[in-house]
């Protein structure tokens, strides 16, 4: 079954995704900042490499913006159609583990903060991940 399209139905869960996105964007970045130098234990920001550093940040911002072109189209089209399940599926149980992976290897400031562009990308690209199957819930 079809279901009618309702334009200002599609465009109040377009805004309603930006804000939460920028709301949690703002949130993590600040409690980031703090949880890094804000609190008695700082991190040793003079571990980091530059380059490497740029680099991986570049990647996150990259890797995070790949999903947003779907999350659009899925919500314009009020549909899903072409798209696999099972790719965003793997993809969380990907991202997932990479992130725990980094955890687990150590919780020290410094290294948290040196690998934090590599958590940003795959627990970034968790949220959008989580809003395309999301999308797969409410579309179907």
């Amino acid at each position: 079954m079809v279901r009618p399209k309702d334009p200002a139905r599609t465009r109040r869960t377009v805004r309603i995704f930006t804000f939460w996105s920028i709301t949690s964007s703002v949130a993590i970045a600040l409690g980031s900042v703090y949880y890094f130098f804000g609190m008695q234990e700082k991190a040793d920001a003079q571990q980091l490499h530059l380059l490497p550093q740029l680099f991986g940040y570049a990647s996150a911002l990259l890797y995070c913006c790949s999903r947003i072109p779907q999350i659009m189209q899925n919500f314009r089209n009020e549909s899903v159609e072409g798209l696999s399940l099972w790719l965003f599926v793997f993809s969380v149980a990907g991202n997932v583990t990479y992130c725990v992976s980094i955890f687990l290897k150590s919780l020290d400031r410094t290294y948290l903060l040196t690998n934090f562009p590599w958590i940003l990308g795959a627990g970034g690209t968790l949220f959008f991940d989580f809003t395309v199957s999301f999308s797969f819930l409410t579309l179907c």
